[in-house]
């Protein structure tokens, strides 16, 4: 077996706690525990997300692995050169102009002030800087700090990448740039860490997911068999994001079904699930598509639209699908009437999504949305 990149064996990081009393800083005899006994390994062309809660001990972990800190107790091993990414405007001097910052945070990580000038043209074409170049960084937003500060990354040699929030920096546009970037790394078998909340973006950068929680090491695997679980304990335990169709087993279930479902002017959703895919689970290519089954039910006539929103972690509004203004002529039999809906997968992207579905009362425009 291949020996490993990365080696962390029972790691711990305590600080002392600092207490401020009439505008002066004093140490205490308190300690925070940052890590907590934590033991893994990387091994060569991994790419490795670090989740978890903020205050879960992930920038600990990597200022530690890029030797900013020295752990309290345990250890750990790199076989390899680090390069460390791991703050935004990192060595900056705001008085100097972006061209002398990036020979110094060249410096920083390790090229000679040579290499760094042979390289300048690209770098500056890579930041999108163009002629602020010799400008002070003063008069920088935000945002074009944070394009140079990531933009001397693609120009370093080394084994190790370990980036601090990589969506952090630039625009949308070049935070895509550094996407494509890391994508590019792993393609060449390079190895990379990476702490970050947007977890959908993580899931195509990463073949791994790390889960640390109040600086324990909790859990490990592929991404999308790690993210259950962790949406599970992060998301569940609110009222306002509870859908219980997010276990930890969800993916050893041949269908995934809604349950609190409800009912609208006398309409009731009966059942609502998710088709098994092609493999007869509920793990899907990107080929197929998504096949929703709805039951419903009515005491009275109707003519019903009947459909699901998705929306993102953040609870944003990713997609809707329904049947549309023609609807579904509902009589008042009692009768079951079953509704299927169909997603193309090649329409959306990597990641988790949160299904709800809907009735609309096509005469009144009544709507009723489940939020379970």
């Amino acid at each position: 077996m291949a020996s490993p990149i990365i080696h962390i064996e029972q790691l711990s990081k305590r600080f002392r706690k600092r207490e401020e009393k009439t505008g002066i800083y004093s140490a205490s005899d308190q300690y925070i525990t940052a890590l907590d006994n934590i033991s893994f390994d990387v091994f060569k062309g991994e790419s490795v997300g670090l989740i978890g809660r903020n205050g879960s001990g992930k920038s600990t972990l990597l200022k530690i692995l890029a030797g900013v800190y020295p752990p309290t107790q345990g250890s750990f091993k790199v076989d390899g050169k680090i390069i460390p990414l791991l703050e935004s405007g990192i060595g900056f001097h705001k008085d100097l102009s972006g061209y002398d910052n990036i020979l110094i945070l060249g410096r920083i990580l390790g090229m000679s002030i040579k290499d760094i000038r042979s390289k300048m043209d690209e770098i500056v074409d890579f930041a999108e800087i163009g002629d602020f170049i010799h400008m002070p960084i003063k008069h920088y937003s935000n945002g074009m700090v944070s394009r140079i500060s990531f933009s001397v990354v693609p120009f370093l040699t080394g084994d190790i990448l370990l980036v601090d929030e990589v969506l952090a920096f630039g625009d949308l546009s070049f935070q895509q740039k550094a996407l494509q970037f890391l994508k590019s790394l792993h393609a060449k078998g390079k190895t990379y860490v990476i702490v970050s909340h947007h977890l959908n973006s993580l899931i195509t950068l990463c073949n791994r997911f790390i889960v640390l929680q109040n600086g324990k090491y909790v859990s490990d695997g592929p991404p999308l068999k790690i993210l259950p679980e962790y949406y599970e304990e992060l998301l569940l335990s609110k009222v306002e994001h509870r859908n219980s169709f997010v276990k930890m087993d969800l993916l050893n279930q041949r269908s995934i079904f809604f349950e609190a479902l409800f009912e609208m002017d006398g309409i009731r959703f009966l059942e609502a699930h998710i088709l098994p895919s092609k493999s007869g689970t509920n793990e899907f290519e990107s080929n197929e598509e998504l096949v929703f089954e709805f039951v419903v039910q009515s005491s009275q006539k109707h003519n019903v639209d009947i459909g699901i929103i998705a929306r993102d972690i953040m609870q944003n509004l990713i997609f809707s699908i329904s049947m549309g203004q023609s609807g579904l002529a509902i009589d008042d039999s009692e009768a079951k009437h079953h509704v299927y809906l169909r997603l193309p997968l090649h329409m959306l992207n990597a990641g988790v999504f949160f299904i709800h579905p809907f009735l609309l009362n096509i005469k009144t425009k009544e709507y009723s949305l489940s939020h379970k």
